[in-house]
Protein backbone atom coordinates (compact mmCIF):
# COMPACT_ATOMS: atom_id res chain seq x y z
CA UNK A 1 0.00 0.00 0.00
CA UNK A 2 2.35 2.66 -1.21
CA UNK A 3 -0.36 5.17 -2.08
CA UNK A 4 -0.65 8.16 0.22
CA UNK A 5 -4.40 8.23 -0.26
CA UNK A 6 -6.14 5.29 1.44
CA UNK A 7 -8.54 3.36 -0.79
CA UNK A 8 -12.26 3.68 -0.18
CA UNK A 9 -14.70 0.94 -1.01
CA UNK A 10 -18.30 1.71 -1.94
CA UNK A 11 -19.16 -1.80 -3.06
CA UNK A 12 -18.04 -5.36 -2.49
CA UNK A 13 -16.81 -5.39 -6.07
CA UNK A 14 -14.56 -2.40 -5.29
CA UNK A 15 -12.96 -4.46 -2.50
CA UNK A 16 -12.61 -7.57 -4.71
CA UNK A 17 -11.07 -5.51 -7.53
CA UNK A 18 -8.61 -3.92 -5.11
CA UNK A 19 -7.56 -7.27 -3.62
CA UNK A 20 -7.15 -8.96 -7.02
CA UNK A 21 -5.08 -6.05 -8.35
CA UNK A 22 -2.82 -6.11 -5.25
CA UNK A 23 -1.90 -9.79 -4.77
CA UNK A 24 1.20 -8.97 -2.71
CA UNK A 25 -0.67 -7.27 0.12
CA UNK A 26 0.52 -8.57 3.46
CA UNK A 27 -1.64 -9.57 6.39
CA UNK A 28 -0.59 -6.34 8.09
CA UNK A 29 -1.71 -4.28 5.09
CA UNK A 30 -5.10 -6.00 5.06
CA UNK A 31 -5.46 -5.52 8.81
CA UNK A 32 -4.77 -1.79 8.45
CA UNK A 33 -7.33 -1.54 5.63
CA UNK A 34 -9.99 -3.27 7.74
CA UNK A 35 -9.09 -1.12 10.74
CA UNK A 36 -9.51 2.02 8.65
CA UNK A 37 -12.93 0.79 7.47
CA UNK A 38 -13.95 0.06 11.07
CA UNK A 39 -12.77 3.51 12.18
CA UNK A 40 -14.83 5.07 9.38
CA UNK A 41 -17.93 3.20 10.57
CA UNK A 42 -17.38 4.38 14.15
CA UNK A 43 -16.93 7.97 13.00
CA UNK A 44 -20.00 7.84 10.78
CA UNK A 45 -22.25 6.22 13.39
CA UNK A 46 -20.72 7.99 16.43
CA UNK A 47 -20.60 4.91 18.62
CA UNK A 48 -18.20 2.06 19.34
CA UNK A 49 -18.00 -0.81 16.86
CA UNK A 50 -17.34 -4.32 18.13
CA UNK A 51 -16.36 -6.99 15.60
CA UNK A 52 -17.22 -10.69 15.67
CA UNK A 53 -16.10 -12.13 12.35
CA UNK A 54 -14.89 -15.59 11.49
CA UNK A 55 -13.29 -17.01 8.37
CA UNK A 56 -15.95 -19.63 7.77
CA UNK A 57 -16.61 -19.29 4.05
CA UNK A 58 -13.39 -21.18 3.30
CA UNK A 59 -14.04 -24.05 5.68
CA UNK A 60 -12.71 -24.79 9.13
CA UNK A 61 -10.30 -27.05 10.92
CA UNK A 62 -9.94 -28.40 14.42
CA UNK A 63 -7.04 -26.01 14.98
CA UNK A 64 -9.09 -23.01 13.85
CA UNK A 65 -12.70 -23.29 15.03
CA UNK A 66 -15.00 -20.56 13.82
CA UNK A 67 -18.20 -21.07 15.78
CA UNK A 68 -19.59 -18.98 18.63
CA UNK A 69 -18.39 -20.84 21.72
CA UNK A 70 -18.10 -20.37 25.46
CA UNK A 71 -14.55 -19.00 25.10
CA UNK A 72 -16.07 -16.10 23.14
CA UNK A 73 -17.96 -14.99 26.25
CA UNK A 74 -14.66 -13.82 27.76
CA UNK A 75 -13.75 -12.02 24.55
CA UNK A 76 -17.08 -10.19 24.45
CA UNK A 77 -16.71 -9.32 28.14
CA UNK A 78 -13.30 -7.76 27.42
CA UNK A 79 -14.64 -5.86 24.40
CA UNK A 80 -17.63 -4.51 26.32
CA UNK A 81 -15.42 -3.46 29.21
CA UNK A 82 -13.08 -1.65 26.81
CA UNK A 83 -15.79 0.69 25.52
CA UNK A 84 -16.38 4.01 27.17
CA UNK A 85 -19.57 4.77 29.05
CA UNK A 86 -21.94 4.76 26.14
CA UNK A 87 -25.53 3.64 25.87
CA UNK A 88 -25.30 2.47 22.24
CA UNK A 89 -23.02 0.11 20.36
CA UNK A 90 -22.71 -1.39 16.89
CA UNK A 91 -21.66 -5.00 16.42
CA UNK A 92 -20.43 -6.22 13.05
CA UNK A 93 -21.14 -9.94 12.82
CA UNK A 94 -20.06 -12.52 10.25
CA UNK A 95 -20.46 -16.05 11.58
CA UNK A 96 -21.90 -19.49 10.79
CA UNK A 97 -23.40 -19.65 14.29
CA UNK A 98 -22.40 -21.82 17.20
CA UNK A 99 -23.56 -22.67 20.69
CA UNK A 100 -26.88 -21.18 21.80
CA UNK A 101 -25.80 -21.17 25.47
CA UNK A 102 -22.74 -19.07 24.62
CA UNK A 103 -24.91 -16.77 22.52
CA UNK A 104 -27.35 -16.32 25.40
CA UNK A 105 -24.51 -15.32 27.73
CA UNK A 106 -23.14 -12.85 25.17
CA UNK A 107 -26.61 -11.30 24.82
CA UNK A 108 -26.80 -10.90 28.62
CA UNK A 109 -23.42 -9.16 28.69
CA UNK A 110 -24.43 -6.77 25.90
CA UNK A 111 -27.86 -6.01 27.34
CA UNK A 112 -26.46 -5.37 30.80
CA UNK A 113 -24.36 -2.48 29.49
CA UNK A 114 -26.09 -1.06 26.40
CA UNK A 115 -29.57 0.34 25.90
CA UNK A 116 -29.34 0.22 22.10
CA UNK A 117 -27.52 -2.51 20.17
CA UNK A 118 -27.32 -2.46 16.38
CA UNK A 119 -26.01 -5.45 14.46
CA UNK A 120 -24.30 -4.83 11.13
CA UNK A 121 -24.28 -7.88 8.85
CA UNK A 122 -22.02 -7.38 5.83
CA UNK A 123 -22.36 -10.93 4.50
CA UNK A 124 -23.73 -13.78 6.65
CA UNK A 125 -25.07 -14.57 10.09
CA UNK A 126 -26.43 -18.08 10.52
CA UNK A 127 -28.03 -20.07 13.33
CA UNK A 128 -26.72 -18.79 16.70
CA UNK A 129 -25.32 -15.70 14.95
CA UNK A 130 -28.86 -15.01 13.74
CA UNK A 131 -30.05 -15.40 17.35
CA UNK A 132 -27.43 -12.88 18.42
CA UNK A 133 -28.47 -10.40 15.71
CA UNK A 134 -32.16 -10.80 16.62
CA UNK A 135 -31.34 -9.81 20.22
CA UNK A 136 -30.51 -6.30 19.03
CA UNK A 137 -32.71 -3.26 18.67
CA UNK A 138 -31.80 -2.96 15.01
CA UNK A 139 -30.21 -5.03 12.25
CA UNK A 140 -28.55 -3.39 9.26
CA UNK A 141 -27.92 -5.82 6.40
CA UNK A 142 -25.79 -5.26 3.34
CA UNK A 143 -28.07 -5.64 0.28
CA UNK A 144 -26.58 -9.08 -0.45
CA UNK A 145 -26.26 -10.22 3.18
CA UNK A 146 -28.28 -13.04 4.72
CA UNK A 147 -29.56 -14.15 8.07
CA UNK A 148 -29.88 -17.91 8.27
CA UNK A 149 -32.34 -20.16 10.03
CA UNK A 150 -31.94 -21.00 13.69
CA UNK A 151 -31.32 -24.71 13.24
CA UNK A 152 -29.71 -26.59 16.13
CA UNK A 153 -27.37 -29.28 14.91
CA UNK A 154 -25.18 -31.93 16.44
CA UNK A 155 -22.16 -33.06 14.44
CA UNK A 156 -23.55 -31.48 11.27
CA UNK A 157 -26.91 -33.26 11.50
CA UNK A 158 -30.06 -31.26 12.27
CA UNK A 159 -31.75 -32.18 15.55
CA UNK A 160 -34.80 -33.49 13.65
CA UNK A 161 -32.60 -36.11 11.95
CA UNK A 162 -31.02 -37.00 15.29
CA UNK A 163 -34.46 -37.57 16.85
CA UNK A 164 -35.33 -39.90 13.96
CA UNK A 165 -32.12 -41.86 14.48
CA UNK A 166 -32.80 -42.17 18.21
CA UNK A 167 -36.33 -43.45 17.59
CA UNK A 168 -34.97 -46.15 15.26
CA UNK A 169 -32.65 -47.36 18.01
Amino acid sequence: MSSNQPPRFKTTQDWNNFISSNPKLSGTDLFLLRKRCYDDIEELRRRPLLIYATKFLEGTSRDNPNLIDLVDVDGFTDLVNSTNETKAVDILIHSPGGRPDATERIVSILREKYEHVTFLVPHSAYSAATMLALSGNEIILHPSATLGPIDPQKKRYPCKINKTRIRKC
